[in-house]
């Protein structure tokens, strides 16, 4: 079964913008104090931990993921129990076909459907609802390919159709979708349905038969894709640059280019890491809202998981990252004055014995 958007409906804006949140809120808290004009960056862990990292980039994610669902409770509420209603009726507490993450995604796709189901162009709501009948009794086959197909489809329909606001009809001056327009998008549906079905079949049967190895290469693979991996790369690329590679060009170009190869690295793990933390967390969290409460549990387990699996795993490669390319050339630096004033405190006070603990500056 394939992701809409990002696993359990969480939009990109809520992964980017947790995430940034995270990663920069201790460098805005936590003001170092300035020597010679230049901010100083903690030489230790403290502006980066991991409970830290989580106490602030979880509700940060979460908050962003449930804004949505908070300006519209009512058709939300409504949305929730038809989507609990669907996923009872489709066998999903019993069946084997598919994993509780594939499980929590199910749910999420028939919340985002019921919910959007009124806020698509009345054009486009018959196909809405014939595509959503179809991902139900899909799902309730365990055909995975089939319910790759209509989601795909569903989601199509309610990114490509989504009837104007009141923001949209009066400041962009929107208009709802055309019976021609509306042709154009079920058309598109379609084919991106038709292209889920053949991905999702090529998937399975490229799993089948492989060692033990390679099913954990093709898992890693599949995170990596799912997770956004580029949009990470570029958000983290985005954070470095602010926070160590160009504190590092202000100390010498030397000191900069260095930066720009650690800092890569760190790109990459950080990418990685919070990939493949939010599958694998994902999974657990689904795993343990089913036991609590099978379907709207479900989901919110896996999204929970998800955020924290992924901050997680990203501070973990931000570290692992760190065993091989050491200290940021900004710590390296701020260590060498720290160590220079130390000598010359060190200096003064042995000058300060030598002449009978007079200071000769201050007699003179």
């Amino acid at each position: 079964m394939t992701y809409t958007l990002s696993p359990y409906q969480v939009s990109p804006y809520a992964q980017y913008g947790g995430y940034a949140t995270s990663r920069l809120y201790p460098y805005v808290m936590q003001q170092p104090q300035v020597q010679q004009q230049q901010a100083e960056i903690p030489t230790d862990d403290s502006h980066d931990s991991l409970s830290g990292t989580l106490m602030v980039g979880t509700p940060m994610v979460l908050g962003f993921t449930g804004a949505k669902y908070a300006f519209s409770p009512v058709r939300s509420f409504q949305a929730a129990k038809a989507a609990q209603a669907a996923y009872t009726a489709a066998g999903l507490n019993a069946t084997g076909a598919f994993t509780a993450a594939e499980k929590a995604t199910a749910f999420s796709n028939l919340l985002n459907a019921n919910r959007m189901m009124t806020k698509v162009a009345p054009e486009l709501q018959p196909a809405l609802q014939a595509s959503l009948q179809n991902y139900q009794t899909a799902i309730q086959a365990g055909k995975t390919a089939e319910a790759a197909k209509y989601a795909a489809e569903m989601q199509t329909i309610i990114s490509k159709g989504k009837a104007p606001g009141w923001f949209g009809k009066y400041i962009l001056r929107r208009t709802p979708a055309s019976d021609a327009k509306a042709v154009k998008i079920t058309t598109a549906a379609t084919n991106a349905g038709n292209a889920a079905a053949a991905a999702a079949t090529n998937s399975a049967k490229a799993a089948e038969g492989l060692s033990t190895l390679g099913k954990a290469k093709n898992w890693t693979t599949s995170a990596l894709k799912s997770g956004g991996f580029k949009g990470m790369a570029i958000i983290e690329g985005l954070i470095e640059g602010f926070t160590n590679v160009l504190p590092a060009f202000q100390i010498s170009t030397a000191a900069g280019m260095k930066q720009i190869v650690k800092s890569g690295v760190s790109v990459a793990g950080s990418a990685a890491g919070w990939c493949v933390g939010s599958k694998a967390g994902a999974w657990a969290g689904a795993a343990i809202g089913t036991a609590i409460c099978p379907g709207i549990g479900t989901a919110i387990g896996g999204a929970i998981g998800w955020a924290v699996g992924g901050l997680s795993g990203s501070w973990l490669g931000r570290k692992i990252a760190g065993w091989f390319t050491g200290k940021s050339e900004v710590e390296k630096h701020q260590e060498k004055q720290q160590e220079q004033q130390a000598a010359i405190a060190n200096m003064q006070q042995a000058n300060f014995l030598l002449n009978g603990g007079y200071n000769l500056n201050t007699i003179c």
